[in-house]
Order: structure tokens, then C-alpha cells, then sequence
């Protein structure tokens, strides 16, 4: 609105002077300094900046919900990960069970169990049973206990499959290079299956490159055994939270928030819902981008985790285009005005400069974000 008023303000004033000096320029005068001032190359630099970003994202597998997202990231200090399924790749796995071999019956009642589960462990489990025939045992109830296990009836038999404690067993163990699930089949202890964990492929180089630049932290609804493992990754600085139940998640990031701090959330849906619904950005990493996550601003493919900090940095140096726009459109303003004033502007040519200003900075910003984003290999 500033932009119209200055606009009107220095046409008349153009006008009144000519009046006074020529009258025969008055009204050409006035009529080229309206026409050939710009105020869309203002308005569309920030839009077809963001759309230019919201492409090059697109073809890397990471989609932003909205174009309000880009701005929101570009505040951004804090970044806090989950670990199952975010920072660890879930569509490799090194699993194995420990234990006398389970039967037939008993293998089959484990898979009716772990099928309608959305943890990642339960994915493990359940692929480590692949091979293993359908049965026409059905699954009467079942319950899953965040950061404890799940809980199934199964044609009457009682199925555990969790932490140490949840079946009964007290502490868990203390070995830090695996995760455990415990089974317990009515009233015997089975064993365990062991989950070694994978991270994702670049996770220490992204990790090293944040690090330098946000603070970081942990939100994990996992027990602590992965706490040695994460510190080589991490800054020793990094606060981690284990054991960490949905609603502890989101207060733990309102914490955050409550002291200044603008977070993003990078976790894998719907476990991880309500933290990524508070946070001022919420990410949500997955092997199939049609995963429905409602609650997430942006739906990152597991195959684009390496490109995270140039992913960032794409976001950040925006601004610097949008910046640009604005003072290339700036100088086609005070240009085209001085020479419209001065009066030797006819309203035609200025009709014709007039889109000019629009074009230029479409191309302009079009052309820097793919500048950027090729030096970031994007």
C-alpha cells in the first residue's frame, strides 16, 4: 500500500510542476509515471522464489506442504530428531532371534501380532517371519503401549512383544549395539529378537554439518541402549530423551519453544504426531511419501537424508534471491519514474516497459535458485 501512495503522490506532484512549466505535458506526464511504475515485480518475487524452491525440493524427494513453510524454516535454530525410523534406515535391518527355535503355531501367532503394528521393530519382526505360511489363527484384541511393547490376543493365547520389563523380565539389557524385543507366548518366556540398527547413509556428515550451524537434540519413545552409539554421531552437547511417550514429545518441544527457541521436528508420522504438529516446522522422513502424516509440514524421502543440510541451505540462501528481485525491480522503478517525470516517457513506451519489470524478475529469480541449487548438487 506504501508502494500506490508513493506512486499517486509523485504523479501529481509531476503533474502540478508541468502544469506550472508546460502545460502541454501535464497528462502525459501523469499518465506515464502510473503506467510505468511496477508494483508487481515487488509482489511476485517472493512467490516465484518459493515456487522455484518449491520445485527443485519436489524433484529431490523432499515436498513442502505450503509455500508459508519456506519462510518458517528460514527462522529455524533447533532441529530435533527421533531416532526409529528417522535417523535409522528401516528398510535395512540385521535381525535375529535368540532363543529355542519357535514352533510353527507359535511363529504364526507372532506375525497375526506384530501385523498391526506401525512401530518399525514390528516391521523387522514381522520380515524375519516372511517366509512362514498364513494361518487361521485371529486376532482377538491387541494393544500397543508406547515405549513398552504390544499386547495381542491371539485365538486365546496371550502374545508380549516388547521391552524387558513389559514382559515381565525387569532391567533390559545393557548391550548398546542392539535394539531387543522380548516375547513371552502365554506364560513362557520365549527369547528375544535382536535389531541391530542401521543408520541412515550420511547420517554423520549431515549431523556434523548441523551441528555447526543449529542446536540439536533427541526425542526418541525407544529406551536409552542406542545412547553410546548416538554420542559419536551427535555433539557431546546434545540433550537426548528416552523413553519418551507422544505427549512427552510435544511438551518436551513446547519447553523449547518457551525459551526462545524456533524448532523443527524431524520424525517418521504418525508416531511422532504431536511434536510435529507444535513445532514451529515438522518433518517427517519415510520410505513411501504417500504415508499419511497429517500433522507434518513437509514429507522428506528417506533416499534425500544425505542432502538434509543442503537442503536447509537451499531454504536459507532464498532470501538472498528474494532480496535481489526487490532491488533489481527498485532500480527498474527509480529508473522508468526519473525518465517518466522528466517527461520524455510517452504512456505507449511505458506501457510497453511496464511488463518488462514482471519478466525480468521471474527470470531473474527462476534462474538464481537454479544457480544455487546447482553449486549444492540439488
Amino acid at each position: 500500500q506504501y508502494f500506490t501512495l508513493i506512486i499517486i503522490a509523485i504523479s501529481v506532484v509531476a503533474a502540478v510542476y508541468w502544469q506550472l512549466t508546460d502545460p502541454s505535458k501535464t497528462w502525459l506526464v501523469f499518465c506515464s509515471v502510473l503506467i510505468v511504475a511496477c508494483p508487481c515485480a515487488l509482489a511476485l518475487s517472493t512467490p516465484f522464489t518459493t515456487g522455484s524452491i518449491l520445485r527443485v525440493l519436489g524433484r529431490n524427494k523432499i515436498y513442502l506442504k505450503n509455500a508459508d513453510v519456506v519462510e518458517r524454516l528460514q527462522k529455524i535454530d533447533t532441529i530435533v530428531f527421533d531416532k526409529t525410523g528417522t535417523i535409522t534406515n528401516v528398510s535395512e535391518k540385521d535381525i535375529c532371534f535368540e532363543g529355542e527355535e519357535l514352533t510353527l503355531a507359535e511363529q504364526q501367532m507372532i506375525i497375526m501380532a506384530v501385523s498391526s503394528s506401525t512401530h518399525p521393530l514390528s516391521r523387522f519382526v514381522k520380515s524375519l517371519l516372511s517366509n512362514v505360511e498364513a494361518s487361521d489363527y485371529s486376532l482377538e484384541s491387541f494393544e500397543e503401549r508406547v515405549g513398552a511393547g504390544i499386547l495381542a490376543q491371539v485365538s486365546g493365547v496371550t502374545v508380549k512383544l516388547g521391552s524387558a520389563a513389559f514382559v515381565g523380565l525387569g532391567a533390559s539389557s545393557t548391550d548398546h549395539s542392539a535394539s531387543f524385543v522380548y516375547l513371552r507366548i502365554g506364560s513362557n518366556y520365549r527369547g528375544r529378537f535382536v535389531v541391530k540398527n542401521v543408520y541412515r547413509k550420511g547420517l554423520k556428515s549431515v549431523i556434523a554439518l548441523l551441528g555447526k550451524k543449529f542446536k540439536l537434540g533427541i526425542l526418541s519413545g525407544d529406551s536409552d541402549v542406542e545412547r553410546k552409539n548416538l554420542s559419536s554421531f551427535f555433539p557431546k552437547t546434545t540433550p537426548m530423551l528416552f523413553s519418551q511417550k507422544p505427549d512427552d514429545k510435544l511438551n518436551a518441544i513446547k519447553e523449547m519453544q518457551a525459551v526462545g527457541q524456533s524448532v523443527m521436528m524431524v520424525g517418521d508420522g504418525l508416531n511422532d504426531a504431536g511434536a510435529l504438529k507444535q513445532s514451529d516446522v515438522g518433518v517427517a522422513v519415510t520410505e513411501d511419501v504417500s504415508t499419511f502424516s497429517p500433522a507434518c509440514d513437509a514429507i522428506m524421502h528417506a533416499d534425500a537424508f544425505s542432502q538434509f543440510d543442503n537442503f536447509i541451505k537451499l531454504i536459507k540462501r532464498s532470501k538472498y534471491v528474494v532480496y535481489t528481485s526487490f532491488a533489481l525491480s527498485l532500480l527498474y522503478n527509480d529508473v522508468g519514474l526519473s525518465v517518466a517525470v522528466s517527461g520524455w516517457l510517452t504512456p505507449l513506451f511505458a506501457a510497453i516497459l511496464m511488463p518488462l519489470s514482471s519478466i525480468s524478475v521471474v527470470v531473474l529469480t527462476t534462474l538464481l535458485v537454479k544457480f544455487i541449487s546447482l553449486k549444492l548438487k540439488l
